[in-house]
């Protein structure tokens, strides 16, 4: 499973480590780890973020970690979503669930609108640059040289 994290609210290094350990204790084990990205923020005007991707190993579906990550969510500060995209301690997305195509109500996987982002795709390159897309057939790489987002995205720092 893959899954991406981002901050730009409060001390945005920590809200990263503390999903990363949240995840580590409770959805599966961290099998590897993209560096962190700075990028501007999308969708709205904000503050930057810090994203990074990073891969587990889990027992759990794709419905159950969802569940569980929202409540992280929750618990860590974050208001529920607006309808438009807002500022946030942390917030924590399922990009894929190995090469599973799940839909369901709040829930598509692989993320359904990855190949429109910067911020996730440059730090997906990073740790898993060959990676195929199960649905569009494209490796990380490939999506990020198609990618429509001309928003800034750059390593902030290596892990």
């Amino acid at each position: 499973m893959v899954l991406i994290l981002g901050s730009n609210l409060g001390v945005r290094t920590l809200n990263l480590e503390l999903a990363r350990r949240f995840i580590q204790e409770h959805l599966g084990e961290i099998t590897g780890r993209s560096s962190i990205c700075s990028s501007s923020s999308w969708g709205f005007e904000g503050k930057e973020f810090l994203n990074q991707v990073i891969s587990i190993r889990s027992i759990l579906n794709a419905p159950s970690i969802l569940k569980e990550i929202k409540d992280f969510e929750r618990n860590s500060g974050r208001k529920e979503r607006a309808k438009s995209y807002a500022d946030r301690t942390i917030d924590i997305d399922i990009l894929y669930y190995g090469d599973q195509v799940v839909e369901e109500e709040g829930l598509t996987v692989p993320h359904h609108a990855m190949q429109n982002r910067r911020f996730v795709l440059t730090p997906l390159v990073n740790l898993l640059p060959e990676y195929v897309h199960p649905i569009l057939k494209k490796t990380s790489v490939e999506l990020l040289e198609l990618c429509p987002d001309k928003g800034t995205c750059e390593v902030w720092k290596d892990v």
